[in-house]
């Protein structure tokens, strides 16, 4: 079994070759997932789905693909990767918004990497301490649209509107976004959050911050879907959490 020290040591040489030294583990994420799309639209014949960080709308063509009847609204802010969702949602039929969001209306400036799902308003830690090796580059900054979800749902006539599922993916920007959801939370009843068990970015929130808030607006942790496991460190980056309604 090797150490840490020698999988770094080992994985620094196999890097450049596309290759690395990780820890077998049977995936259930599938099918963990698939439940929690279950149980987060059970009875609703038209579910209203939030995508937050859609990125090139994974999450939101795999959710029409299986709910056709769903109504999703897909929010990432960036030039590029916003090119391909908008393609992405015109092929599955959802819709997508060119827009952060977090806890304030104007604009800020965005960290953007060659991995398009590292990118982040918060800048990166130190090269030489990122757990992610992706954002170990200097990034391209782009000065992006940012809004509370509250106020863009409300500008949309969708300021009463239940929400079934939310799903919020920022790369350590949670708690702006959840700060700016207030009104938005009490009518959700489901939420899939990305969470950290690190600080890849500065200033970022942690997983208990994200667990408190959550309790104090009335939801409960239902289950985890899957980890990413830091590339080159014995380290737990981050997961996905499934919190159900229960007050």
């Amino acid at each position: 079994m090797l150490t840490a020290a020698l999988k770094n040591i080992v994985n620094s040489g196999l890097r450049p070759f596309g290759f690395q030294v990780r820890k077998w583990r049977k995936s259930v994420g599938q099918q963990r997932y698939a439940q929690c799309l279950a149980a987060a639209f059970d009875g609703i014949a038209h579910p209203f789905v939030i995508d937050i960080g859609a990125n090139e709308g994974q999450t939101s063509a795999e959710i029409k693909k299986r709910f056709p009847s769903a109504r999703v609204l897909a929010f990432e802010p960036t030039s590029k990767t916003f090119a391909i969702l908008e393609a992405c949602a015109a092929s599955h039929g959802f819709e997508a918004f060119k827009v952060a969001v977090g806890d304030t209306k104007g604009e800020l400036e965005f960290n953007c990497f060659e991995s398009s799902q590292c990118n982040s308003i918060l800048p990166a830690t130190a090269p030489d301490s990122a757990v992610i090796a992706g954002i170990r580059e200097k990034p391209v900054v782009e000065r992006v649209k940012v809004e509370p979800l509250d106020s863009f749902l409300e500008e949309h006539g969708l300021g009463t509107t239940p929400v079934n599922y939310l799903k919020i993916d920022v790369q350590g920007f949670e708690m702006p976004v959840l700060r700016g959801a207030v009104q938005t939370l009490a009518r959700t009843r489901s939420i899939l959050i990305e969470v950290s068990f690190c600080r890849a970015y500065q200033g970022q929130c942690l997983v208990d911050e994200v667990c408190h808030c959550l309790r104090a607006h009335g939801f409960s942790l239902s289950t985890a879907i899957g980890y990413l496991p830091a590339e080159d460190f014995d380290e737990l980056v981050s997961s996905d959490f499934f919190f159900v309604r229960t007050i």
